[in-house]
């Protein structure tokens, strides 16, 4: 007997991993589940949501946890905590809750809502200033994601993948070039 879990789960369950989130979701539901975007954004979304409602809730229980019940953690994180503020402080103070919005809004690895959750945590950001901005950035980086699985998805159903390929080529052809001649003027 196997285990199947229905499409919706698998994506929402995905959406709310660390590293996966929304980049991998919704390419995900799309393409191998065969959700429609609409519903792949859209679950996506909630497990942003509930993601980022998750940290903030209960990361300050953890850490507190782990300081009170282990030395080494306390001096791994006050550590941490101290260093961070330190060197990074004045950019928070100076773009705050617009910075955390854009953070998140890139779907780049490490720059979700898992991420974007510890920052605000770490510096001390007012918890639902904080969620909005996240889920601000969260619905940009899904419509991007999105956007794109569906470009994609459109190429390779009218046979651009060729396309896309000789793209590819020309782009690392043109970056040989490139590289090659900056060690040609670095010779002479």
């Amino acid at each position: 007997m196997t285990l199947e879990i229905i499409p919706e789960l698998q994506t929402f369950l995905i959406s709310i991993l660390p590293i996966a989130g929304i980049r991998i979701s919704i390419p995900f539901a799309v393409t191998v589940l065969d959700l429609s975007w609409q519903n792949a954004f859209l679950i996506s979304m909630v497990g942003a949501v509930f993601a980022t409602l998750i940290i903030l809730t209960f990361l300050e229980w953890v850490t507190d946890f782990l300081k009170s019940h282990f030395r080494v953690f306390r001096k791994i994180i006050n550590y941490i905590f101290e260093r961070t503020r330190k060197e990074k402080g004045r950019h928070v103070k100076k773009y705050g809750y617009l910075a955390l919005a854009g953070f998140t809004a890139i779907p780049l690895p490490f720059s979700g809502v898992w991420t974007a959750s510890l920052v605000a945590y770490l510096f001390g950001l007012n918890y639902k200033k904080a969620f909005f901005s996240i889920i601000l950035g969260a619905i940009v980086s899904a419509s991007i994601v999105t956007a794109v699985t569906m470009t994609g998805e459109t190429i390779i159903e009218n046979g651009g993948l060729k396309l896309v390929g000789l793209l590819l080529l020309l782009v690392l052809f043109y970056y040989y070039l490139c590289v090659n001649n900056n060690d040609n003027n670095k010779k002479t």
